[in-house]
């Protein structure tokens, strides 16, 4: 039996709406996020995972050697900001396993309905060939999104 119904399930409207006061209540526990502009992070230094390393040998050896430590340096912030990243990065963690799971889900529930919508137009096809009413207004409207030779043609995005 083929495998084109993993996913059958609903989502009520209300949980959707709990869900997204849920979001938001994330946000509100978290006042200091900040958005940045694509031109924004493009130009600010990164302490990404590959520098990791350099977070933990820096914090040390100012630990150790606080003389050279600039004095419009504050430390007190530097702390703060350490702790929250961590904290903030075991949070991104947790957010982006659930928007991995989330982003699945809408791709297998996609394939599932792409299925369904390959096979109405074969059935279409079939039926447009043998002359069946409605069957090549049918084929019509949907040989655009199904043109050999690729992809699938996406509609014109109007916006």
């Amino acid at each position: 039996m083929p495998d084109d119904n993993r996913i059958s399930a609903a989502l009520a409207d209300t949980a959707v709406t709990a869900i997204n006061a849920a979001i938001t209540d994330i946000r509100a526990k978290l006042p200091f996020l900040v958005s940045l502009t694509n031109e924004e992070r493009s130009k600010m230094l990164k302490l990404g995972d590959g520098r990791l390393a350099l977070d933990e040998d820096a914090h040390a050896l100012m630990g150790d050697h606080p003389d050279f430590i600039p004095n419009f340096v504050d430390m007190a912030e530097l702390e703060k900001d350490r702790a929250l990243r961590a904290k903030v990065g075991e949070i991104r963690l947790a957010l982006e396993a659930l928007l991995n799971d989330i982003e699945g889900t809408e791709m297998l529930l996609g394939s599932e309905m792409l299925q369904a919508y390959l096979a109405f137009y074969s059935t279409a096809k079939e039926g447009a060939k043998r002359g069946a009413p409605g069957a090549q207004a049918v084929v019509d409207v949907l040989s655009k999104y199904f043109a050999r030779g690729g992809k699938p043609a996406s509609p014109a995005k109007n916006g």
